[in-house]
């Protein structure tokens, strides 16, 4: 008997369910812990820290988006928030006129490592301590082949 392809079974299902479910739960257990002890939301520490990896800390704000995964407006609004803080500036792009650099200043980087471990905290409370180290190895390989595709 042939499975019908265009539904999900009860398993996949579930599974894909429980992967949803417990995504959004640590994204937002770590983005209430970062806000509470260092006043940055998830969407901000982690725009910092992709600008504190690229040369120079600067990023267009196309390629930060797409690095991040999120939509123009969203990194936009982001951003937005981060430059009025004074962690951030944009710069318009020398190489593109039309387009727009993010620069990470010293103001943010130094917020950046001051917001790691609240990071890094919440991130093994809420996800790591609950993984052991073969389970985060399968864990590792499970969502490459996802990504890979």
């Amino acid at each position: 008997m042939t499975q019908n392809r265009s539904l999900l079974t009860s398993e996949e299902r579930a599974v894909l369910g429980r992967f949803v479910q417990v995504a959004q739960a640590v994204q937002r257990m770590v983005d209430h812990d970062l806000s509470q002890e260092s006043d940055l939301s998830l969407s901000e520490y982690v725009a910092l820290w992709r600008l504190s990896q690229a040369v120079d800390g600067r990023l267009r704000l196309a390629e930060l988006a797409s690095s991040l995964r999120v939509t123009p407006g969203r990194i936009s609004r982001v951003v937005a928030k981060l430059e009025k803080r004074g962690f951030v500036v944009r710069e318009p792009d020398d190489d593109d006129h039309r387009g727009w650099n993010a620069v990470l200043l010293g103001v943010g980087r130094t917020c950046l490592t001051q917001s790691e471990h609240a990071y890094v905290a919440s991130a093994r409370r809420n996800f790591f301590d609950h993984l052991n180290d073969q389970q985060l190895r399968f864990l590792s390989s499970l969502l490459a082949s996802i990504t890979a595709n």
